[in-house]
C-alpha cells in the first residue's frame, strides 16, 4: 500500500511540475542568475527568485542577502523595474511602494535550499 501511494505521489509531483515549466519559458537571464547563485555562497538569509505578475507584465524578484542590498524586480528583458526592499531603511527604493500587496500569481523559480551558515 505504501509503495503504491509513494509511486502515485511522484508521478503527480512529475505531471504537476512538467505542466506549470510548460506553462511560461524562463528567459535566459533568469536561469544564468539562477546557476551563479547557487555556485555563490549562501546569502543570509538564502536566497530565492520567484516571477510575479505586477502591473500586468510578468516581473522576476530576486531576493539578495542580509543588510541593506536591495533585493531588484526585473522585467522579462532584464530592466530593472524596482527594489521593492532593502536598503538603509529596508523599504527599498521607493519605485513601487505597492509591489508586495499588487504583485500575483506567483510563482517560485528558484530558492536556495542550503544553510546559513554555511557548512552547517
Amino acid at each position: 500500500m505504501f509503495k503504491r501511494v509513494s509511486v502515485v505521489l511522484i508521478i503527480s509531483i512529475k505531471v504537476f511540475f512538467n505542466s506549470a515549466a510548460r506553462a511560461f519559458e524562463l528567459p535566459q537571464w533568469v536561469m544564468k542568475v539562477t546557476a551563479e547563485k547557487q555556485e555563490a555562497e549562501v546569502d543570509n538569509p538564502p536566497g530565492y527568485i520567484e516571477k510575479c505578475s505586477y502591473q500586468g507584465r510578468d516581473v522576476f524578484y530576486v531576493s539578495t542577502g542580509c543588510c541593506d542590498q536591495y533585493s531588484y524586480v526585473y522585467d522579462a528583458d532584464q530592466v530593472q523595474v524596482c527594489a521593492p526592499d532593502g536598503g538603509m531603511t529596508g523599504q527599498g527604493d521607493g519605485k513601487c511602494p505597492d509591489y508586495y500587496d499588487a504583485k500575483k500569481d506567483c510563482v517560485m523559480i528558484w530558492k536556495d535550499t542550503r544553510t546559513w551558515p554555511p557548512g552547517q
